[in-house]
């Protein structure tokens, strides 16, 4: 976690991967076509399309502005290369009746069912949670007075992993709103990751880096859901 080393290609490395994903995912999202009597054929932008494009800008926030360091390089590899990419693909998967999957799951206008609009709930309260809680830790941090010191108030008073929280949700209601039920798959399996590999070694990182505080906000704070865990 303290490697800061290539910062800059290392983040241009992530963009560039992140921006293709991207991309590739709009791309095999189905278009939904109309025909305009003075502007011809054109493409309506979806709920789907949001979903993709509003992630594609949170990262790039987190990466370029509010994480301190940048990815490592297995980060970029598994993560940007790997992970992001598969995922995407998946929620551009659709199962027909026969039970096969081809690309290009219907985009949503908006929230028009019951699964779009509780999925745009999820996503777009996943999404305030980690990003207010990444801006909270970058302002605490640029202080001066609190160099060398834990960030435990705001959000951050209600979990210790708040942003892991938001994450999950988001990828909960995209899966969601994707309305193709294997895609539960990715907010399961990120789940299980926060909570039997990521949350274990960031603990034991920051009871290292700071003895004083970490004890007393591990006692009263939830790990992950507040009140649950």
């Amino acid at each position: 976690r303290s490697d800061k080393s290539n910062a800059r290609l290392k983040r241009c490395c992530a963009t560039v991967l992140l921006t293709l994903s991207c991309l590739m995912y709009l791309k095999l999202l189905k278009p939904r076509q109309h025909n305009c009597r003075h502007h011809g054929t054109h493409h309506d932008i979806g709920l789907l399309d949001v979903f993709g494009i509003g992630y594609l800008c949170r990262v790039m926030l987190f990466m370029n502005f509010f994480w301190s360091r940048p990815p490592s390089w297995g980060e970029v590899f598994q993560v940007f290369c790997l992970i992001i990419p598969g995922t995407l693909i998946s929620f551009a998967l659709k199962r027909d009746e026969s039970g096969h999957y081809t690309l290009g799951v219907d985009r949503a206008p908006g929230p028009c069912g019951p699964a779009h609009f509780a999925g745009s709930v999820l996503y777009n309260t996943g999404s305030m949670l980690s990003t207010w809680s990444e801006w909270e830790r970058f302002k605490f941090k640029q202080h001066f007075k609190n160099k060398g010191r834990l960030m435990t108030t705001g959000l951050w008073s209600l979990s210790m992993h708040v942003n892991y929280l938001g994450e999950a949700m988001l990828f909960s209601g995209w899966a969601l709103a994707t309305q193709t039920r294997q895609n539960i798959w990715v907010p399961g399996v990120m789940v299980v990751a926060f909570v039997f590999w990521h949350i274990p070694g960031l603990d034991e990182y920051l009871a290292a880096k700071y003895p004083k505080e970490f004890p007393a906000w591990a006692a009263s704070t939830s790990k992950f859901v507040p009140g649950i865990y």
